[in-house]
């Protein structure tokens, strides 16, 4: 609208000029001047028409992000959610399968081979535990005899010199001294894996009670720590391994270290055949002790 204001009032004044240099031209000018004057001055009204259409000037307009006439606004970029991240431990080992072709599977053991209460650390030396674990250890027999090694010998991981049925290696004045000692240790332990499995909804048969505290006896950090004989054996059991099978599965795998992925087994020259075959030997003698008690 202003700017069909602005032409009528510029054309209207140009006109006024026009019409007004025609009746004023012939004070000042011949006719033959006036003639020619006249014809010129029409000429205003013309141009004035021509020119007026020419919009008056306008800042300049940035059309960057503007939408085009009669279209809907761009919507509005909104910034994307970025993809989670999985911040769990990037650490999964390698679990090692265990070569069950000599490896003997049965059922779940009944709790025997204790006193009638069923404590396996009743009866002190005589206890399944002393016996069973003796027997792993080299210093007993399943049967519960004593072997030259209990009344002392050197460890032949560390050199260290070992004392009892537990090869205890931590000061006592006698072997008898040192189991003493050592059950008093493994009762706490025990008690340890119990509440572990407990964790993952699992209550502990006698063989994989038996084997967990042995497992404490020869390396607590295998049995106990994260990534231990416990986690190792739930995972047995979620891949169908069950009995012996799924037991040297745990405590084969139990050696490796949770925060590098390698074996830890320095004592058995980190050789994956050789922690396989001393834990195998191991679960043997221990069954042979359930056996006989």
């Amino acid at each position: 609208m202003q700017e069909i204001r602005w032409k009528s009032k510029s054309c209207a004044i140009l006109d006024l000029i026009g019409y007004t240099g025609e009746l004023v031209a012939p004070l000042f000018f011949t006719s033959g001047y006036t003639t020619v004057l006249k014809k010129f001055l029409w000429l205003f009204p013309v141009l004035t028409a021509v020119f007026s259409t020419a919009p008056p000037a306008r800042a300049a307009l940035s059309f960057i992000d503007q939408p085009l006439f009669g279209q809907a606004a761009p919507p509005t970029m909104k910034a994307t959610t970025p993809t989670s991240l999985n911040f769990a431990d990037p650490y999964e080992p390698t679990p090692v399968e265990p070569d069950v072709n000599d490896i003997r599977v049965q059922d779940p053991v009944p709790q025997a081979g204790a006193d009638s209460s069923g404590d396996i650390f009743s009866g002190g030396q005589n206890s399944l535990v002393a016996v069973a674990v003796g027997s792993a250890e080299g210093t007993r027999r399943p049967d519960g005899g004593f072997n030259d090694a209990y009344v002392g010998h050197s460890d032949p991981g560390n050199q260290v010199w070992n004392l009892g049925s537990f090869s205890y290696q931590h000061g006592a004045d006698s072997p008898e001294h040192a189991d003493e000692k050592q059950l008093v240790r493994l009762r706490g332990q025990d008690a340890t894996l119990s509440q572990i499995a407990a964790s993952y909804s699992m209550t502990l048969d006698l063989e994989e009670r038996m084997n967990g505290i042995d497992l404490a006896n020869q390396a607590p950090q295998a049995a106990l720590d994260r990534g231990g004989y416990i986690d190792w054996l739930a995972d047995a059991k979620q891949k169908g391994l069950t009995g012996a099978a799924g037991i040297l599965y745990a405590r084969t795998n139990s050696f490796i270290n949770p925060n590098t992925g390698n074996l830890n087994a320095p004592g058995l020259g980190n050789s994956w055949s050789r922690v396989e075959a001393d834990q195998k030997r191991r679960m043997e003698e221990i069954w042979k002790a359930i056996q006989k008690k």
